[in-house]
């Protein structure tokens, strides 16, 4: 027996949302030296406004928000949050991440840079 499971798209963009608001939210706070307790709350803050708010203008708009939605994005910044941190804790092998925007495939595209 073969079993197969595929996250549907409109959760991979909340992942993809949330690991971007995450990450960089991580990533400012600490540049501003914030301790990594605080840099945490403020990124999963961001992101959990982010998200909620997304569901609210969904309720509101379209009568249906989908809290599966909000949890996919709040995974998304907790996982951004994590990999930020854990680069930082590991500063002395790599640089520091940089944010950087370009065109990718004819699409704008924003992300962070690390130089090993």
């Amino acid at each position: 027996m073969v079993c197969s499971s595929q996250i549907p798209k409109d959760k991979q963009l909340h992942l993809g949302a949330g690991f971007i608001i995450g990450s960089s939210t991580y990533y400012f706070a600490q540049k501003h030296d914030i301790n990594p307790i605080g840099c945490y709350l403020l990124s999963l803050g961001t992101t959990a406004l982010a998200g909620g708010g997304k569901e609210l203008y969904d309720e509101l708009k379209y009568n249906g928000a989908d809290w599966g939605d909000f949890k996919a994005t709040m995974i998304g910044g907790l996982i951004g949050a994590h990999i930020i941190a854990a680069v930082f804790d590991f500063s002395g092998l790599v640089e520091k991440p940089e944010p950087y925007m370009a065109i990718v495939q004819d699409k704008p595209t924003i992300g962070i840079k690390f130089t090993f």
